[in-house]
């Protein structure tokens, strides 16, 4: 049987996390990896709007470096929709990943809306 090698880099989960809207999970994933940069910057409050154009430039930095799914869980963090989606279309070439964030963003912002 051959050995199974598990990655233990939250980076390749942070786009579902962030998805589901457990960003103080994601948080507690980067602070047990010691990156503790990343662990401050998603525990930050998303919906105020310095918070938020911080994310959106870190997001485009991140497309830079083609880091895409990076950069699509900043973006969706942020509340850019389009732009996340936009990415894993173009960039990842997953148009079912898209129409799972998509649904997942749309429920969440449901949820959200009723719970006000």
């Amino acid at each position: 049987m051959l050995p199974i090698y598990i990655e233990r880099d939250p980076r390749e989960c942070a786009l579902l996390y962030v998805a589901l809207g457990r960003l103080s999970t994601l948080a507690g994933l980067f602070k047990v990896e010691k990156e503790t940069k990343l662990c401050e910057f998603f525990s930050k409050d998303f919906t105020l709007d310095s918070v938020k154009e911080i994310a959106i430039k870190n997001a485009y930095v991140l497309l830079g470096k083609q880091q895409y799914e990076m950069a699509a869980a900043v973006f969706l963090a942020a509340g850019q929709i389009s732009d996340c989606i936009s990415i894993v279309l173009k960039h990842l070439s997953d148009p079912q990943l898209a129409l799972v964030i998509a649904f997942l963003a749309e429920s969440n912002s449901t949820t959200t809306t009723a719970s006000t």
